[in-house]
């Protein structure tokens, strides 16, 4: 006879529940059954997803790679951002944004904005600019499966 723990047993069904070997995951009503079928059908079409994605500048690593070595340039820095016209907007944006701009004077140029933000508050436009770059755009993703899987509703 073998006892287990409540850690153990807690441990167990955790596992159970994430890998899908629950009681709780097995019994299904029919809005689990559609969600599944759903996100089935896209995942054997992965080409809609790969098309909502946005592609990703080839200068944004060296960008990142600038922002978080200590010695940095600032103006082959500022030379990169120029380059993406997208990251460049991001970082005028936010250098523009009641956080970091409290004087309320636009504004337009890099130089300013980096002076601004530092290179703290620059690698947070960096990132805002990438992490808007990998947002698939809701609408695009959602005619998209209109017109390969019928109505989503």
């Amino acid at each position: 006879m073998c006892l287990v723990s409540i850690e153990e047993t807690h441990r167990q069904d955790f596992y159970d529940f994430l890998f899908g070997q629950s009681l709780a995951t097995v019994q299904h009503d029919e809005l689990s059954y559609y969600v599944a079928d759903k996100i089935e059908a896209v995942l054997r079409t992965p080409n809609i997803i790969i098309e909502a994605m946005s592609v990703l500048p080839a200068s944004l690593s060296q960008v990142i790679d600038q922002l978080t070595d200590d010695n940095f340039d600032t103006q082959e820095l500022l030379y990169l951002i120029q380059q993406e016209p997208a990251i460049a907007a991001k970082v005028i944006e936010l250098s523009n944004s009641a956080f970091y701009n409290r004087t309320g004077k636009e504004i337009s140029d890099l130089k300013s904005a980096f002076m601004l933000l530092g290179s703290n508050g620059l690698m947070e436009g960096v990132n805002n600019s990438f992490v808007s770059k990998l947002t698939p755009h809701l609408k695009y993703t959602l005619n998209s499966m209109v017109i390969k899987f019928g109505t989503i509703a």
